[in-house]
């Protein structure tokens, strides 16, 4: 069974076991679950679609993170894969390289292009989410593939692991570890640069971090 085929497979099974509703298909489209006469993937797609996608999280046994059993060469091929993102302008929503990219659909994409995860499709998110609400929407799906870890210095970060950042209201800005404190994310008016996390002006402003490991 090809990864996509037993992802939607399982999503359908865990469907059925906890009365999610109809699992309607995964596609570019998103994975869009039917719950009697609505789709749950609405037209505030992005948000909708992350909010139920972190609230069914913990009953689904990981089936969407797909690791190698060599971790160092997982971790390798991210900060290759992130590295390969530098200069890409920052635009909101956007996930070409070297066309435009930010922060979040940054971490989406190289997760998805190092075959961490299988494909997300986000849609459309207003970019000044997190200064209106306090409800944590990004944070809750990351951690469906990854485990919370202590911050520095109690543990140094490892290349790959993430950083969230709160801004505002919610932990709404990431970035991927190079070799720590250096790590990759993109800005607005900058793009996709590095920066270290520990003399960087901006993320230093940030009131709290957290770091994520896939493993």
């Amino acid at each position: 069974m090809q990864p996509s085929a037993k992802f939607a497979h399982d999503l359908q099974s865990c469907a059925k076991r906890h009365h999610f509703g109809k699992f309607s298909g995964l596609s570019r489209s998103g994975v869009t679950w039917e719950a009697s006469r609505a789709v749950v993937n609405s037209p505030q797609s992005a948000i909708t679609q992350l909010r139920n996608f972190a609230a069914a999280g913990p009953r689904i046994p990981r089936v969407e993170r797909i690791l190698r059993s060599d971790e160092d060469r997982a971790r390798a091929d991210i900060v290759r894969e992130a590295r390969s993102w530098l200069l890409t302008p920052y635009h909101p929503n956007a996930r070409v390289k070297g066309v435009g990219v930010d922060c979040l659909t940054l971490v989406v994409e190289v997760l998805e292009r190092t075959g961490v995860i299988e494909h997300l499709e986000i849609g459309h998110y207003p970019n000044d989410y997190h200064l209106h609400s306090a409800e944590e929407i990004w944070k809750p799906a990351v951690e469906l593939y990854a485990r919370p870890m202590e911050l520095p210095p109690a543990r140094i970060p490892k290349p790959g692991d993430l950083v969230l950042y709160r801004i505002a209201k919610i932990f709404n800005h990431n970035a991927i570890v190079i070799e720590w404190p250096t790590v990759i994310h993109a800005v607005m008016q900058q793009g996709v640069f590095l920066a270290d996390a520990e003399k960087d002006a901006g993320l230093l402003s940030c009131p709290e971090r957290a770091v994520f490991s896939l493993w």
